[in-house]
């Protein structure tokens, strides 16, 4: 669907980066704007995080398959001695610094949706991690548009799938008028340490070691197109794997499973928003528990 999106130039991958990050906050503006004009949604949270919501859903659809595509990308030997990585019909000689306009499509569409979504974070206070790691995606996109690890970096988007199933968990939990969890909610649930262990451990951690390992020998041989870049690209891949080993073993070991979980989706609070249905009820009961008491 996405192959006939196909970039040629750096400056056209930054162009669809500023373009992503203008339809994202457009696209978010209008979906809040209809859910409280004609859907009645409380204007109060709920609307802005179901838009939110929306978009990331969106983004996250379209980074798993470009992280599927780089994933199981047809590799060539040549008898030239090169590696040649077709991703999406594009041929890439050079993993590292060859060009693919799939790639860059992906990798600028990247960019472009996690500096929005870092800068709803701030806005909407979303954890300190989740704004950090949204800030470092960004950064890693961005520079990738060089070209720079154009012929297997774009399987670090496939860390978009457990995002995907936490952002559609959090759109059930905000459509949901009933305060207790739906078996769309439960299924959503046990599905996702699932498939964060998969994309995140199994398949992204030995990719980072072959990335780390790729960044150390262009620093050992002098030959990295920037030191600062790398090293920069070597702390970020550290900072996010970490976070990811980190919230896997917490969800192993139930430490704190619920916050971890949700916290891999910009924007989350600690305490959810609820629907004004579920508020009513709650102001009621404690209220009802109060008087009881001073009784």
């Amino acid at each position: 669907m996405f192959d006939a999106l196909k970039l040629e130039t750096k400056s056209d991958g930054q162009f669809v980066m500023a373009l992503t990050f203008v339809c994202c906050s457009t696209i978010q503006l209008l979906i809040k704007v209809i859910s409280q004009t004609f859907v009645g949604v409380s204007k109060r949270g709920i609307a802005t995080r179901i838009s939110c919501k929306l978009v990331c859903v969106v983004f996250d659809v379209i980074a798993t398959y470009g992280g599927l595509k780089s994933l199981f990308g047809e590799v060539e030997y040549p008898h030239s001695g090169g590696v040649r990585i077709t991703i999406g019909g594009s041929s890439i000689q050079d993993p590292l610094y060859g060009f693919s306009p799939q790639s860059q499509f992906h990798f600028a569409l990247a960019a472009g949706y996690f500096l929005w979504a870092a800068i709803m974070s701030v806005i909407y206070r979303g954890s300190r991690r989740g704004i950090l790691q949204t800030l470092g995606y960004h950064i890693v996109y961005n520079l990738s548009l060089k070209p720079f690890m154009h012929g297997n970096g774009g399987v670090f988007l496939l860390f978009q799938a457990s995002n995907l199933v936490v952002d559609l968990m959090s759109l059930s939990k905000l459509l949901t008028v009933s305060p207790s969890p739906t078996w769309k909610t439960k299924l959503l649930e046990k599905i996702h340490p699932w498939v964060f262990v998969l994309t995140r451990i199994i398949v992204g951690v030995p990719i980072s070691i072959k990335f780390l390992m790729q960044m150390g020998k262009l620093l050992a041989e002098e030959s990295a197109h920037s030191v600062p870049v790398v090293v920069a690209l070597i702390i970020v891949n550290l900072f996010i794997n970490g976070v990811n080993i980190f919230i896997a073993f917490g969800m192993v070991l139930g430490v704190h499973s619920h916050n971890l979980k949700f916290a891999l989706s910009f924007g989350t609070r600690k305490q959810i928003h609820s629907n004004h249905t579920s508020t009513k009820v709650s102001d009621k009961v404690r209220q009802l528990s109060q008087a009881q008491r001073s009784r």
